[in-house]
């Protein structure tokens, strides 16, 4: 038995209808990757007895390039990166998903930053292509002697407020993204965290946040103000109180992903 197909009634092969149906398709795909991409990031990152920490997480779409994940290696020690895969949307995750793949493998390279970057480095060269990179900051801080050793791979710099002095620095280190030089290396360098010293490790979506209108974005210099403005508050107020700053600067919502993670030492 045989049958046609009643165009005037059914439209399920039309170019508008396919066209649909793949978009359906898409947004479901994107919210399935959304809730895996979720499920990577710390469920309670403050849960560390030594640290306070809190952290804002903005996906520009459903899903993100943008990565970041606090947790101890053992007693002693908590491993912190904070990473951004290059594209957006889609492609940008799973960048970002491939990236946190390699991390999990290199679980024993934790302690040792630069090792970590440089092995995370080869892998994604030889599978990544089309300009597609990474940039990462990532960090073991010591809960006994409040030293954190860092090392950088093309990350914004991270921001160090030091209670005593009063004053805020940047953590610079010059450095390369990774996916792109196979052979690049990355050193590691140290600071001390005293006690309320805080830091602030964010993605370049904060401030690069272009408006419409010619307002400037929230740079690196405003950006250690707000966190200086920031020193009365309580930790968990601070990622809030410097989204709030940026979009009131620039009018606008968020062009980009945006990762914000704060840590103070108790």
């Amino acid at each position: 038995m045989s049958s046609t197909c009643n165009q005037a009634k059914c439209n399920l092969f039309s170019p508008a209808a396919e066209h649909n149906e793949l978009k359906q398709a898409f947004i479901k795909s994107a919210e399935r990757g959304a809730i895996f991409q979720q499920s990577l990031l710390p469920s309670d990152p403050s849960e560390i007895e030594g640290v306070r920490l809190a952290s804002a997480y903005i996906p520009r779409l459903k899903v993100s390039g943008d990565f970041f994940t606090v947790k101890k290696i053992d007693e002693d020690r908590v491993f912190i990166i904070v990473a951004d895969a290059s594209g957006s949307g889609v492609i940008g995750a799973l960048v970002s998903a491939m990236f946190v793949g390699f991390l999990t493998g290199y679980e024993t390279l934790w302690q040792e930053p630069a090792r970590l970057l440089q092995a995370l480095n080869r892998d994604l060269c030889k599978n990544l292509s089309d300009g597609l990179h990474i940039t990462a900051f990532c960090g073991v801080f010591s809960l006994k002697t409040k030293r954190f050793v860092y090392a950088n791979a093309g990350h914004p710099f991270p921001l160090h407020f030091q209670k005593k002095a009063g004053k805020v620095e940047p953590l610079q280190q010059e450095s390369f993204f990774l996916g792109m030089i196979p052979d690049a290396t990355y050193e590691e360098q140290r600071v001390l965290l005293e006690r309320g010293d805080r830091l602030l490790l964010y993605t370049d979506g904060l401030t690069q946040n272009e408006c419409a209108c010619g307002a400037k974005p929230l740079d690196t210099t405003a950006l250690g103000s707000v966190l200086l403005e920031c020193k009365d508050r309580v930790i968990e107020e601070v990622p809030e109180e410097i989204c709030h700053k940026a979009l009131t600067l620039t009018c606008s919502n968020f062009e980009d992903d945006v990762v914000i993670l704060a840590l103070e030492v108790e």
